[in-house]
């Protein structure tokens, strides 16, 4: 095809013009290369063409580098496979934000401007503004279009992050006092805050403690998800793994009651906000918030306070503001005064309170549920139970490659939470070897591989003693601790007793 020799009257600049039938459209159309050699303008043609071909056959080209910014952020909110619409929301509104001022897909290649504009952006403190609400969602985009054809290759595989300045903060776990104030405070909301719900949200709390799994994963849950002894979730999308989500018997009942008072047909939501409706994430967060600060103000409440009520105080600590009466405002002069006096009582009690209350409010949030069940399950059970309760992954190549899964228990990690959280044992003393192995819903001790009763490590009693009752004239002796005979040394030496490494935390490691 011979081109025609063109000179722009706007820039001066001197390019080749072609009128070829574009193979993707089947339409002649004008294309122009504006580049003074004839022979550079030639190969740059047949490029063209092979892109357009690409694009006819359905495989990648380089003509995709011209698409335009906003169309490929509309593809990525429309076919990327995220977890849920809430996640493909914020990424779809992270993208279109634009801070770096990106035109077409070929900018996604000048990884030397994104550096220089995300430092300029990560001033006054807000490097991890930048690390997480603009790199890291342009590096999403950008694997995606990789993986799917959409670009040739990624061009931001290997873009670093921006070095980081600030201090990183982790959410905390819950003391075993403060988890069961916050669900004592969220069935207290039911009848004292908001008189028109008509479900707790103690039961969700209670169930994400006990499984151990991320919110969004457990909201997402279809009644027909439930068995009776665990919640089955999908194996999750990427690096966002879903756990085993076992439950204890006595909470597997509890929804059982709570999934029948509803009615609920299978395919209806298994946990449900205080109206009935689907749980949303960000109102979800806000209800554990508003429990979590009235479950601490009874935590810290002084002793013979009875003219005012813990969540009057609650709410001015959370919300900075006076909770709202009932009815028209008073007209009497008396009423008016009382209520005035009411309230700078309450003001008192906020300043006494508050800085305990506050501190402990720190780093506590939704997510703080999983925290807890992983900080308390890891001192009394092994942790690879906690990890496949939970949906971690193996970090090393012993947990990857040399662990059956299918030997670890995850209902251990469970039931050491609802233990805790119902007192039936404590945090205080650290990892132990359990005595006894959980096979279903049963307790029975483990066994051998030629199928007889193994032997066990001592392990104390948490349950309270029976009262014995003592004969008259008979004095008060002590009780000692009942201690295991040596086995007999048949080989020369004393037999090692064979313990968890408190240190190491690793089956495989034990010593």
């Amino acid at each position: 095809m011979t081109p025609k020799r063109v000179k722009s009257k706007r820039t001066g600049m001197v390019g080749w013009q072609y009128r070829p039938t574009d193979p993707a459209t089947g339409r002649r159309t004008k294309v122009t290369f504006w580049l003074g050699e004839r022979r550079e303008a030639e190969r740059a043609f047949l490029e063209w063409r092979d892109g357009r071909e690409k694009l006819k056959l359905g495989l990648p080209d380089a003509t995709a580098w011209e698409m335009e910014y906003e169309t490929l952020v509309s593809r990525f909110a429309k076919e990327a496979p995220l977890s849920s619409k809430a996640r493909r929301t914020r990424l779809e509104s992270a993208l279109l934000g634009n801070g770096l001022d990106l035109r077409r897909a070929r900018d996604l290649c000048n990884r030397q401007r994104l550096s220089a504009a995300c430092t300029a952006l990560a001033r006054d403190g807000r490097d991890e503004h930048v690390r997480k609400d603009v790199q890291a969602p342009l590096k999403q985009m950008a694997k995606w279009a990789a993986e799917c054809g959409v670009l040739p290759f990624n061009p931001l595989a290997d873009w670093p992050l921006i070095k980081r300045t600030s201090e990183v903060v982790h959410r905390r776990a819950l003391r075993p006092d403060e988890m069961k104030a916050i669900l004592k405070a969220a069935a207290a909301l039911n009848s004292v805050r908001h008189r028109k719900r008509e479900h707790s949200m103690d039961i969700v709390y209670k169930t994400l403690l006990v499984t151990g799994n991320r919110p969004c994963a457990l909201t997402s849950a279809r009644v027909s998800d439930f068995d009776g002894e665990r919640i089955n979730l999908p194996s999750g999308v990427g690096n966002k793994r879903n756990g085993a989500a076992y439950l204890v018997p006595e909470l597997a009942e509890e929804l059982r009651q709570y999934i029948k008072k509803r009615g609920a047909r299978p395919d209806a939501p298994l946990l449900v906000s205080p109206r009935g409706k689907e749980l949303q994430k960000d109102n979800n967060g806000r209800d554990f918030l508003e429990a979590a600060w009235l479950g601490f103000t009874t935590l810290e409440w002084p002793d013979n306070v009875e003219d005012v009520e813990p969540v009057e105080v609650s709410v001015v600590l959370h919300s900075g503001r006076m909770r709202g009466y009932d009815g028209p405002p008073p007209t009497n002069p008396k009423k008016i005064e009382l209520r005035r006096a009411h309230e700078r009582r309450i003001a008192q009690l906020a300043e006494e309170i508050g800085p305990a209350v506050v501190k402990r409010m720190e780093r506590v949030s939704l997510y703080s549920l999983k925290h807890t069940h992983i900080t308390w399950a890891r001192r009394l059970v092994s942790p690879d139970s906690v990890r496949v309760q939970v949906g971690h992954a193996g970090r090393d190549v012993e947990e990857k490659h040399y662990l059956d899964i299918g030997l670890v228990n995850p209902r251990e990690s469970a039931q050491a939470v609802w233990d805790v959280l119902t007192g039936a044992r404590t945090l205080d003393g650290g990892y132990r070897t359990p005595a006894k192995a959980v096979v279903g819903l049963r307790v029975v001790p483990p066994q051998d591989a030629e199928g007889q009763q193994a032997e066990t490590d001592v392990v104390p009693n948490l349950a309270p003693k029976p009262h014995r009752h003592r004969k008259p004239g008979l004095p008060r002796t002590k009780s000692r601790p009942q201690v295991a005979a040596p086995q007999e040394d048949r080989s020369g030496a004393g037999e090692e007793i064979r313990t968890l490494d408190i240190r190491l935390g690793k089956p495989a490691l034990c010593h």
